[in-house]
């Protein structure tokens, strides 16, 4: 469990540009800022970290339960992120990225990241993201980015009844867990800081390194329509999933579009 008084001192020492608001217990992080953002003018909107050590009524993408307990860390943190809305679609890879990279400086496992927002080690979600855009203006965007890790051994992440295997972060050297929240806080502030609509063409090699699926994977894609069967063909330069059917490749962008590997489901 998270030392919140401790924290809160670590943010005002490391990241005073960051309004800081922590809980004990709390609905959803990403439901409070919703919350925090509609009650001010968007003039007054400023970087603003939320953290609960309980999180009760989480949700991820599409509206799905998001569980914890008080071995998961979930947060969520408002930013400005310097583009058009149309610009966005790399940036859910660009932060899994930021995430994976500052995670495997002090977990043991594998890391990787499964199209376009869940993180996994070799054997099974350990955590994710979701992201909501609360205001935008035709130069920036002001984003919610929740985040959701998993530390504990007995817990499922989502209440999908098509979940995939689930794991947990391990590391055999103790730390402060502290800490490594804050440099995770700011390497995705500084991601966001730093992002263009070229960002993630820049980025593709270094995503294919940490990429969940491997190139011509059998895979099944969810859509609203149903789902069907296709071969894995990696992402666009925009970040855009490429699924081969029928001999004919098919783009997807990030959204309501979920894949899985075909040998979850036998």
């Amino acid at each position: 469990m998270l030392n919140i008084s401790l924290l809160r001192t670590l943010f005002c020492t490391e990241l005073p540009m960051v309004e800081f608001t922590g809980f004990e217990e709390l609905k959803s992080t990403n439901g409070y800022l919703k919350n925090k953002v509609k009650s001010l003018d968007n003039s007054c909107l400023k970087p603003h970290f939320c953290i609960t050590n309980h999180q009760t009524a989480g949700y991820g993408q599409r509206n799905k339960n998001w569980l914890s307990n008080s071995e998961c860390l979930t947060f969520s943190v408002l930013l400005k992120v310097p583009v058009n809305l149309v610009d966005l679609d790399g940036l859910p890879l660009i932060l899994g990225l930021t995430l994976i990279e500052g995670l495997s400086d002090r977990f043991e496992q594998d890391l990787f990241i499964k199209w376009p927002n869940d993180l996994y080690t070799t054997k099974g979600k350990f955590g994710g993201l979701l992201i909501e855009v609360v205001s935008y203006k035709p130069n920036y965007c002001w984003l919610i980015i929740g985040v959701g890790l998993n530390l504990s051994n007995n817990l499922e992440l989502s209440g999908d009844s098509l979940a995939a295997p689930i794991d947990f972060l391990k590391s055999e050297v103790e730390f402060n867990l502290e800490i490594l929240l804050v440099k995770l806080v700011e390497r995705l502030i500084n991601s966001c800081d730093n992002y263009s609509k070229n960002t993630f063409s820049q980025m593709h090699a270094l995503y294919t390194k940490y990429d969940f699926f491997k190139l011509d994977q059998d895979v099944i894609v969810y859509d609203n329509q149903g789902f069907f069967k296709g071969k894995y063909k990696g992402l666009s330069a925009t970040g855009a999933v490429r699924i081969l059917q029928e001999n004919k490749i098919i783009t997807f962008r990030s959204g309501s579009v979920s894949i899985r590997p075909l040998e979850y489901y036998g």
